[in-house]
């Protein structure tokens, strides 16, 4: 049984037109596509970091408005991929277009596994993926993954009362007595072709995208190798085996009844132990894992 989400998660995300997803208890934005701004109003106001994947328009082009109406000094901080050329000029062209506007955004380029600290033990790691052609070295496409570190007593020290731990890290300093332990709250993979469950690794939150229901169709428009499709995602989740899958990227091709059905079919093939959720072309889905399932387990 999955247990309650730890973050509020919105969004929209359509294959061609527009992905953004806002997680409200980090003022963290995931890729900035057009109509962020209608879909989050003035809750747009608390972002904080802004992540976006790769330079495909519809993942960037809410950014312009955004920044006009809530960017300022040194806010929010955007992090793109660093072999990317279209942010910098971005960037420039901002602040040409709108030179009225109160500072400027701190623009950051990120190399894969770079990672950002979001504060309370929260960092932001990114990891090049290949949906973006690239040569070898360049990184010009990432996903995401959220990650919470905590620090660990080493076992050798857990025999140790509270008052003896407290004068051992006195004398030699947190570092040396504990170890640094990792989890995977969330994994965000943007815009990505088909890659290894191990690529993931375990995580409490899998936010996939799904631009097509089929491999047949994704081959035939000649995509097989920049996006994903959902028997494959399947695949990854039931090895994974996430608390919650959120799918998205579906292609306006379909409709929303076939994407339901699809997902059904498909996960309970699988016996899929996962309640998994669907951003369905052309909605702004707000707190995402607050709503009913299209898939639950019996």
């Amino acid at each position: 049984m999955s247990s309650s989400p730890a973050f509020t998660i919105s969004g929209y995300s359509t294959a061609r037109y527009a992905t953004w997803f806002f997680i409200d208890e980090l003022g963290l934005l995931l890729d900035a596509g057009d109509g962020l701004i209608a879909g989050l109003m003035s809750k747009a106001a608390k972002i904080k970091h802004i992540a976006v994947s790769h330079p495909d328009r519809d993942h960037l082009s809410g950014l312009l408005h955004f920044l006009k109406l809530f960017g300022g000094q040194g806010v929010p901080t955007i992090y793109y991929p660093e072999s990317s050329g279209s942010f910098p000029a971005l960037a420039e062209f901002s602040q040409r277009f709108d030179p009225d506007q109160p500072g400027r955004p701190d623009w950051k380029p990120i190399a894969s596994g770079a990672e950002v600290v979001l504060g309370s033990g929260l960092v932001l790691r990114a990891q090049a993926n290949r949906h973006v052609p690239c040569e070898s070295g360049q990184t010009k496409s990432v996903s995401f993954s959220l990650l919470r570190k905590i620090r660990k007593l080493k076992p050798e020290h857990r025999h140790l009362t509270g008052p003896e731990i407290g004068a051992l890290k006195k004398s030699l300093g947190e570092a040396a007595i504990t170890d640094e332990v990792e989890h995977t709250e969330l994994i965000y993979t943007a815009d990505t072709p088909i890659e290894p469950a191990s690529r993931w690794g375990p995580t409490k939150i899998l936010i996939h995208e799904c631009t097509f229901l089929d491999a047949a169709t994704a081959e035939s428009k000649h995509q097989i190798a920049r996006h994903s499709y959902l028997d494959a995602v399947l695949d990854i989740a039931a090895e994974l085996q996430p608390q919650h899958l959120i799918l998205t990227h579906f292609s306006a091709r379909y409709g929303a009844d076939e994407i339901r059905e699809a997902i059904r079919a498909g996960a309970t093939k699988r016996q899929l132990g996962l309640p998994t959720y669907a951003v369905l072309p052309g909605e702004t889905v707000h707190n995402i894992l607050g709503h009913v399932p299209v898939y639950a387990p019996a």
